[in-house]
């Protein structure tokens, strides 16, 4: 392999590498070098349309909830259950309390269940 410093002898190389570069007296847009691109990025970095209504939004309170419900209904106790570490480290006291009154996690657990640990988390913090 030779490495050369050199015009090429062949132009068309030449003409043709030329081709595909930026003209200097462009410059950038207004956007940039790069022009806005819509798709898998926006939807990831949340650049997309806010508005878009096609995809659910799942708040961190139904996450946990679901997590309580999955949980209970492979058998674990409701005390063990909110005493788990996942769900400690993402609600506070006053928000597993409130997860404890939301209808769908009072009909997988029952009324009565619900209450008593309702009063464990208050006992335990």
């Amino acid at each position: 392999m030779t490495i050369s410093s050199r015009v090429p002898s062949s132009l068309t190389a030449w003409t043709i590498r030329s081709a595909k570069r930026v003209l200097a007296e462009s410059g950038p847009t207004p956007q940039g070098y790069n022009p806005p691109v819509a798709g898998f990025f926006s939807r990831l970095f949340g650049r997309g349309d806010k508005t878009d209504e096609s995809r659910p939004s799942h708040s961190k309170e139904d996450s946990l909830a679901a997590y309580i419900i999955r949980e209970h209904r492979e058998g674990r106790s409701l005390e063990d259950i909110l005493d788990d570490p996942y769900l400690k480290n993402r609600a506070t006291e006053e928000q597993r309390l409130r997860l404890l009154e939301r209808p769908d996690v009072i009909r997988a657990v029952g009324e009565d269940l619900a209450a008593i640990a309702a009063q464990h988390v208050r006992e335990a913090d």
